[in-house]
């Protein structure tokens, strides 16, 4: 079972500087993912609001919790996964401004 750690930033500053820290720390880039409005350069860009609440829901997340997120996603905040199962991550996120920080199992299919 692969542990996802979440956190929602309503800026891009804020986003950025957590992957900065989360880069300082070890963390490999490859392990980040990034959900955010396709007008904004991303690794990973959900393209419409039936794409985002898909992806989400992929996650492991109860549809009532990925609607919540796809609706500040859609407000243009910018949703940050992380794949380990590293302690520090919901500090480092926390740390930078992020809200609705939580780490969730993903059930592998």
């Amino acid at each position: 079972m692969e542990t996802i750690t979440l956190g929602l930033f309503h800026s891009q500053e804020s986003a950025e500087n957590a992957i900065n820290e989360l880069s300082r720390n070890g963390i490999s880039s490859k392990d980040i993912s990034i959900v955010m409005r396709d007008e904004v350069t991303a690794k990973e860009v959900c393209e419409s609001t039936g794409a985002i609440l898909c992806r989400l829901i992929g996650l492991s997340l109860p549809e009532n919790d990925a609607l919540i997120y796809e609706r500040d996603i859609n407000s243009g905040s910018i949703l940050l996964g992380i794949s380990t199962t590293d302690a520090t991550i919901k500090k480092i996120l926390e740390n930078n401004d992020a809200s609705q920080v939580r780490s969730i199992d993903r059930v592998s299919k």
